[in-house]
């Protein structure tokens, strides 16, 4: 399952960095147990403010973190929530070859507030 949420800037500034075809600098991809959900929540302020908006997307057991990410940045007011969408992806399991669907969930477009 892959959820993405999509938060944006109340204010769209028009001098947005572009960025490269097939490069996504927006997009974070967080992990449940690498870094601690506040180091993704500041991580995110700051791309907002650079992109104007951020996608955060996370695989199995990080689609929590990812949730928890965006309704902190919503609820102290730092970003609107645009979309969250959610779907299963296949992986292979390393030890025994078999196909194992996970949930992806991916938070596009977070808009930044300016306060």
């Amino acid at each position: 399952m892959k959820t993405l949420i999509v938060a944006e800037l109340a204010e769209m500034d028009p001098a947005a960095v572009e960025v490269a075809v097939g490069q996504k600098m927006n997009r974070i991809q967080v992990s449940a147990f690498k870094k601690r959900t506040y180091f993704y929540v500041k991580l995110a302020k700051g791309r907002m403010r650079d992109y104007n908006e951020v996608e955060l997307s996370g695989l199995g057991t990080a689609v929590g973190t990812v949730v928890k990410v965006a309704e902190i940045l919503k609820n102290k007011g730092y970003a609107t929530l645009k979309k969250i969408l959610t779907s299963t992806i296949d992986s292979t399991n390393v030890k025994n070859g078999r196909i194992v669907r996970k949930s992806k969930v991916c938070s596009h477009e977070l808009h930044y507030l300016r306060l």
